[in-house]
């Protein structure tokens, strides 16, 4: 009695045998999901190793949703940087105060030991969060 299991392992050429659709892949080489039956063909001994398989497969494809953003960060194409009178004029605050909480604002560049400047983009930024 031959207990080879009904689904085909997937190869570079064929897939996984089953309904006969590709599922979201070029024809040339298609995903093939298997059928009820092809699980009701199954030995016992085997359904441990499908059921691993598929969750396996399911989560690479939850990984690749979670990390695939519609919406992608806005790209800032040329960011000034702007002295300290500039960006406390934007964000209505004193330089003294800019200066004093120059290490807590994630707008700050430090450009060498003693001279600071102020990102406008993440001015615009941190704006934005804080309304």
């Amino acid at each position: 009695m031959d207990h080879a299991p009904a689904l085909r392992r997937r190869s570079a050429n064929t897939g996984c045998q089953t309904h006969g659709k590709a599922v979201g892949r070029d024809p040339k080489e298609p995903l093939l999901l298997p059928t009820p039956e092809d699980v009701d063909r199954l030995p016992l001994r085997a359904l441990p190793g499908l059921i691993a398989e598929l969750s396996a497969l399911q989560g690479w494809a939850a990984m690749r949703l979670r990390h695939h953003d519609e919406r992608p960060e806005p790209t800032v194409t040329s960011d000034r940087l702007l002295d300290a009178s500039q960006a406390a004029a934007r964000i209505g605050m004193s330089e003294d105060w800019l200066y004093r909480h120059r290490h807590e604002l994630p707008f700050t560049r430090h450009l060498g030991t003693r001279t600071v400047r102020f990102s406008d983009a993440g001015i615009t930024r941190w704006l934005e969060t804080r309304r």
